[in-house]
C-alpha cells in the first residue's frame, strides 16, 4: 500500500495503540493530543506495551526500536497536511469528532482518507461535517490494540468502494482480520452482536440467580 504517513488524533488507550501499531508496520505516524502531557503519557503507554512484546518475544528489540523511531507527536492539528490517513480516536463525543472533522477537512490533501475510531457513532453523522464524506470511513479498532486483532470497516451512506478498500487493505497490513460493515447502522456488528449476552446477564443478576462476580 503506497499510503505511508498515518496521522493519529488523540493520545489515549486506543490512540497510542493504533499509533504502535501503525509504526510497527512500518508506516510514519505523527500522534497528536492537545498538551504535552497527554503525549508524554501516550508515549509511556507505547513504550511500556512495546516492551511487554518484547520480553514475550513477540518483537525483537531491533523492531521495538524501529517503531519507537517511526513517531513523533505533536499538539498540531494542522500536521495532518501530510497525511495519507488519519485516525480519529478522541473520546465518544460526536459534537467533539464533529469539531475535528471539520477541522480536518479544511487541513487534509484531497487525497487524505479521514477515519474514525468511533465505537458506536453512525459514521455518517461524523462525515457530515466534512466536504468530502466519500473519503470518510469507520476504522473501529477494538482495545488493547496492539493485542486485539479485530478491527471494523464501517460504510458510511457516501463513502466510497474506493475508500472502503483503501481502508480495508491498510488495516490488514497492520496485522488486523477486519469485518466489512456495510450499513451504518449505530453499534455496528460486534457491539451489537455481544448486546443480546449482556442483557441477559444484567436480567439473571436482577433475577437473583446469581452475583455479577459469578
Amino acid at each position: 500500500m503506497d499510503k505511508r504517513n498515518v496521522f493519529v488524533a488523540g493520545a489515549g488507550y486506543m490512540g497510542n495503540g493504533i499509533a504502535q501499531v501503525a509504526a510497527l508496520a512500518g508506516y510514519e505516524v505523527v500522534m497528536c493530543d492537545v498538551s504535552e502531557g497527554y503525549l508524554a503519557s501516550g508515549m509511556e503507554a507505547i513504550e511500556s506495551s512495546l516492551g511487554k512484546l518484547l520480553s514475550r518475544e513477540k518483537i525483537s528489540g531491533e523492531q521495538a526500536e524501529r517503531a519507537l523511531a517511526c513517531i513523533r507527536t505533536t499538539c498540531d492539528l494542522k500536521e495532518a497536511a501530510a497525511a495519507d490517513i488519519v485516525i480519529e480516536a478522541v473520546h465518544e463525543n460526536i459534537e467533539l469528532k464533529k469539531e475535528v472533522f471539520a477541522r480536518l477537512d479544511g487541513i487534509c490533501p484531497p487525497h487524505t482518507i479521514i477515519g474514525t475510531n468511533t465505537s458506536a457513532i453512525p459514521i455518517s453523522s461524523i462525515a457530515a461535517a466534512t466536504s468530502r464524506p466519500d473519503r470518510v470511513v469507520g476504522i473501529h479498532f477494538f482495545g488493547p490494540v496492539p493485542l486485539m486483532r479485530l478491527v471494523e470497516v464501517i460504510k458510511g451512506l457516501l463513502t466510497s468502494e474506493e475508500t472502503m478498500a483503501a481502508a480495508d487493505n491498510w488495516a490488514r497490513s497492520l496485522g488486523k482480520e477486519t469485518v466489512l460493515v456495510l450499513r451504518d447502522h449505530a453499534g455496528f456488528v460486534a457491539n451489537r452482536a455481544s448486546m443480546p449476552s449482556t442483557i441477559e446477564a444484567v436480567c439473571m443478576v436482577d433475577e437473583g440467580l446469581a452475583t455479577p462476580e459469578d
